[in-house]
C-alpha cells in the first residue's frame, strides 16, 4: 500500500468514525457502519488482486522469492484488516456487541450493498 492510499484510507476512517458519531438515529449508524465495512472491504479486495496478480506475475517471471512474498502477504490480509476495523467499530459503535440485533441490522444492509457484485460471494464472508 503506498502512502497515498494509506492517507486516504485514514481519512476515510476518520469520516466513518465522525459520521456515525453524528449519526441522528440508529438506524443511521447501523447503515453507515455497514458502509464502512464496505469501504474496507473494497480496499482488501483490490489489494487481494494486486497481490494476486503480483504473485502470479513473478512466478512466471521465475522470482520465486517475491512470489512467495506476496502470497504470504495475500494470506495475512484478512487478519491485517478485518482486526483492526472490529476494534475501530467497537469504539465507534459499542452498542453492536451490546445488541446481537443491531448486527443482524448492519449485515442486512451490507449484503444489500454488495448484491450483485462479481465479488459477492467473497464479501458477506468478510464479515464472519
Amino acid at each position: 500500500m503506498n502512502s497515498s492510499t494509506a492517507t486516504g484510507g485514514e481519512r476515510a476512517r476518520t469520516d466513518h468514525l465522525a459520521r456515525i458519531g453524528s449519526a441522528a438515529s440508529e438506524r443511521a449508524r447501523i447503515q453507515l457502519t455497514a458502509e464502512w465495512i464496505l469501504d474496507v472491504f473494497d480496499d482488501f479486495y483490490a489489494e487481494f488482486l494486486q497481490l494476486t496478480w503480483a504473485a502470479r506475475a513473478a512466478f512466471e517471471s521465475r522470482d520465486p522469492a517475491t512470489a512467495v512474498a506476496h502470497a504470504r502477504r495475500r494470506l495475512g490480509l484478512y487478519n491485517a484488516t478485518v482486526y483492526p476495523l472490529a476494534d475501530e467499530l467497537q469504539r465507534a459503535f459499542p452498542q453492536l456487541n451490546e445488541h446481537e440485533a443491531l448486527w443482524h441490522g448492519v449485515e442486512g444492509d451490507y449484503r444489500e450493498l454488495v448484491e450483485g457484485r462479481y465479488e459477492a460471494d467473497l464479501a458477506p464472508a468478510y464479515m464472519d
